[in-house]
């Protein structure tokens, strides 16, 4: 039985799974260990193939080479942002079908945000940086925090017994605990995510929706005693899940690291205490949502398809390539290179003394070491010379930095100019026609991105169908039930465009609007922009601030509020004409042919009065 099917899976079996999983993803793991090895400068410079320390090597430099970090760090830092774009479709034509797939990317792009700003790290530059050392990277989630949700509070009636200062003292707790509900619900995201290194996440390497997720933790002892107790309590509470005893743990080894395994399929998620056959449940529910909460990718730069012959086994690991696996050589060679030149140099500096016998060995020692003057017979002490190294050494260095910067990322794309390069022009050409190599990484992230989300769309569909919630509200943007419109689906894209090529292109598209060759609000959408109709409203929005009408409405307001009734009365018999006038500049806006004098521009009655005059 798949452990994948309605019924609650035998946890050996699941130990099975695991270890399949492992194997398929072992040759893999190994690349990761490799490529995080030189990322993190922890490989050892004087090396074989096999991790063997080469004789003789013993007392050589050891310096770590920054190239791997800098390959990877420059590569997120300086090809992809990290601000997302959603576009949501309507569900049908129109303009509510619209404001409701405007209310929904909007709604979204919080979540997200507010998501990448609970992490310790930067959530999504996480995800780039594991493809450039992994070539692969998956997210858990979204999962659920509702334990922070607000309760709202429950208006008290007045009990037998109760004196008019109780119940006072009762309304005003109410009151009170009423406003930090509504305060605390105007920026509630239930919804959380995570990016694991690759290690810790099993699934199926070819299926790029999967079944079956394992999650392996390693949790101190304490947390998962408490863990266990809160979900036993929520079983108590009714909640359809069943929980197992957690042996009790010694005071004394209340830190210990205990390692679990968690499993998601689309009907269980079940905690296990171990990670080999004989481990034991500690609890197990059915999943809520129906599917995984969980998604991965590959970086794009692999091919699955590179097996030798018919019927050889498919390996993930053709799949996994980061940006430092395709150099793992140069940049072994590049390490022993520079150490080798580091050696040299300390040799120069620091050269070996000579003496004609022990004793005087002693004596130039002990010299040396005071910085003293050596007693010895004429020309009974010398240094030790050096061969000269080789003028063609340099030469390596710099051909091994420039295979490196072709297969991964080059000097160009990090900001540097090239010495040939005269102009911005010829630089912009450069540098975008190096960022190409990007694209099916940026296609990937995208891609990658844009399954959590609709993810989290079901996941408050969800949400509003069980009756958990009515409404939910990230960053001061609320999501109805209604608003989801039936459709979940989204597409998410982080564009990146170079400032100076911006900038540039921007001058030309604004050309081709004036044109007439584009719209308005094509260009919007070009440029970064998804919610038009979000967009067209605060335009009206600025000018109608920026306008006199609203100056004068407010002098009027705060006049009446002072007593000045005469003052209220001169500014108010001025509203109605600045009102119009306030009209027919958002039409003008709105429409610029109006702007130009074609029928019913400014040159026309606003309002269509019957007498010329203009109208509220």
């Amino acid at each position: 039985m798949a452990i994948y099917g309605p019924g609650k899976p035998d946890p050996d079996e699941v130990m099975e799974y695991k270890v399949h999983y492992e194997n398929l993803w072992s040759k893999a793991r190994t690349n990761w260990d490799t490529a995080l090895a030189f990322y993190l400068r922890t490989r050892a410079v004087w090396v074989d193939s096999k991790g063997v320390e080469i004789q003789g090597s013993e007392n050589r430099s050891r310096f770590q080479p920054s190239t791997g970090t800098s390959i990877v760090d420059h590569a997120a830092d300086q090809q992809f942002a990290y601000s997302p774009k959603v576009h949501c479709y309507p569900a049908g034509e129109g303009k509510v079908h619209e404001e409701k797939a405007g209310t929904k990317e909007r709604w979204m792009t919080a979540v997200l945000n507010d998501c990448a700003g609970k992490t310790p790290y930067l959530l999504f530059r996480q995800i780039i940086k594991q493809f450039g050392i992994y070539g692969y990277s998956p997210v858990l989630g979204p999962t659920l925090n509702l334990d922070d949700m607000p309760e709202e509070p429950v208006e008290p009636e007045r009990e037998d017994g109760d004196d008019d200062e109780t119940y006072n003292r009762k309304k005003k707790n109410y009151e009170s605990a009423s406003r930090a509900y509504k305060a605390g619900r105007i920026n509630f995201n239930p919804f959380r995510l995570e990016v694991p290194p690759p290690h810790w996440v099993l699934m199926d390497p070819f299926d790029m929706e999967p079944k079956c997720m394992i999650v392996l933790h390693r949790v101190e002892a304490w947390k998962l005693n408490e863990f266990a107790v809160k979900k036993k309590m929520e079983a108590l509470r009714g909640a359809k899940r069943e929980v197992y005893d957690v042996p009790a743990v010694e005071e004394k080894d209340r830190f210990a690291m205990v390692d679990c395994t968690e499993l998601w399929t689309p009907a269980w998620h079940i905690l296990y205490k171990g990670t080999a056959v004989g481990a034991t449940p500690i609890f197990s529910e059915p999943n809520p949502w129906g599917f995984i909460p969980g998604a991965h990718a590959y970086s794009g730069n692999g091919m699955e398809n590179a097996r030798a012959t018919v019927g050889t086994d498919r390996d993930p690991a053709q799949l996994c390539v980061g940006l430092l696996e395709p150099v793992f050589d140069e940049l072994i060679m590049l390490a022993m290179e520079i150490n080798g030149r580091h050696q040299a140099a300390i040799d120069d500096a620091y050269p070996t003394r000579m003496a004609e016998d022990d004793e005087q060995a002693i004596q130039l020692a002990a010299a040396v070491a005071q910085a003293g003057i050596g007693v010895g017979k004429k020309d009974s002490a010398w240094l030790l010379a050096r061969p000269a190294m080789a003028p063609f050494v340099e030469q390596v260095e710099m051909s091994l930095l420039r295979r490196i910067e072709v297969a991964t990322f080059n000097l160009q794309m990090a900001g540097f100019k090239e010495a040939s390069v005269d102009t911005a022009t010829q630089q912009m050409i450069l540098t975008n026609a190096s960022q190409k190599k990007f694209i099916p990484t940026q296609k990937q992230f995208e891609g990658l991105v844009t399954s959590v989300a609709q993810r989290i769309f079901k996941q408050a569909q969800i949400l509003f169908d069980r009756g958990v919630a009515q409404s939910i509200t990230v960053q001061g943007i609320t999501l109805r039930a209604d608003d989801i419109d039936g459709i979940t689906d989204c597409v998410v894209t982080f564009p990146y465009i170079d400032p100076v090529v911006k900038q540039t292109l921007v001058g030309l598209s604004m050309n081709e609007v004036a044109a007439g060759l584009k719209t308005e609000r094509e260009h919007y959408e070009e440029f970064g922009g998804e919610d038009w109709e979000g967009h067209q409203d605060q335009k009206v929005r600025e000018m109608m601030q920026k306008h006199p009408y609203d100056i004068t409405f407010r002098m009027a307001k705060l006049a009446k509020a002072d007593g000045d009734n005469e003052m209220a009365a001169a500014l108010e018999a001025q509203l109605p004409m600045l009102r119009a006038d306030l009209a027919a500049k958002v039409a003008a806006m709105m429409n610029p042919q109006l702007a130009l004098g074609a029928p019913g521009g400014e040159g026309a009655p606003v309002g269509g009065g019957a007498n010329g005059k203009a109208t509220a």
